[in-house]
């Protein structure tokens, strides 16, 4: 799980500068014999009227072109609950969330995880690795 790269502000919708080059980087850290484990699937939060951000997606757009996969954007802000049961009924096997910070420790919740930390809210580049036995980040 990571969070969308960094904002001008919380009015702008848009990455920042220091966003956009961060959504650029994780083309080197996901992708094909990148830093961490490919993913087979990218979810990202949808926007939606009330939370109309394109941040989360426009985050892992390079990286999802790069490996030729398209962004699911099915689920919004609040919808974690859906989110986690889809990836727990899935074939596939490593998958890549981007959100915003706020909802993070949802998603966390969801996968049953017990300790979860604070996701800072000036914090951009933390990466939440869950695995199949759920019980750590």
């Amino acid at each position: 799980i990571i969070r969308h790269g960094e904002k001008i502000n919380d009015k702008v919708t848009n990455l920042s500068d220091k966003g956009k080059a961060r959504a650029e980087c994780l083309v080197e850290a996901f992708g094909n014999n990148g830093v961490y484990v490919t993913p087979q699937k990218i979810y990202a939060q949808r926007p939606t009227e009330n939370r109309h951000s394109t941040r989360p997606r426009d985050t892992v757009m390079p990286l999802a072109k790069s490996l030729g996969l398209e962004v699911d954007l099915t689920y919004s802000s609040g919808k974690f609950k859906k989110l986690v049961k889809e990836i727990e009924n899935s074939s596939e096997e490593i998958f890549l969330i981007s959100w915003a910070n706020d909802k993070i420790d949802n998603i966390a919740k969801e996968f049953k995880i017990k300790k979860i930390p604070k996701w800072d809210s000036e914090v951009f580049d933390d990466i939440w690795v869950i695995t199949d036995d759920n019980t750590s980040i």
